[in-house]
């Protein structure tokens, strides 16, 4: 089981340690110790594991993908718009 536990150092600084790594606590954990949740991870590299969420495994690469393609599709209107343009004689 892996659990996360809340301390605060001399200095008054609030973290989390989660396999005793060092992190910050802020947003608060989204899950609380005990509570059961889907994982996805490399057998080979379990340091690499993930929550099987939508929001955690693809919502970054799908805005982006969006934008990308949004852009693509821009851009080609107006480069083919401007060929019309050229051909017209606007």
């Amino acid at each position: 089981m892996i659990g996360l536990v809340q301390s605060t150092d001399t200095e008054g600084d609030t973290f989390c340690t989660l396999q005793n790594r060092r992190n910050d606590c802020q947003p608060p954990p989204a899950y609380h110790v005990g509570q059961e949740v889907e994982m996805v991870y490399n057998p080979q590299d379990l340091g690499r594991a993930a929550i099987n969420k939508f929001a955690e495994l693809w919502l970054l690469p799908a805005m982006i993908g969006g934008t990308v393609a949004v852009l693509f599709v821009t851009l080609n209107l107006v480069v083919i718009g401007g060929l019309f343009c050229i051909q017209s004689e606007c």
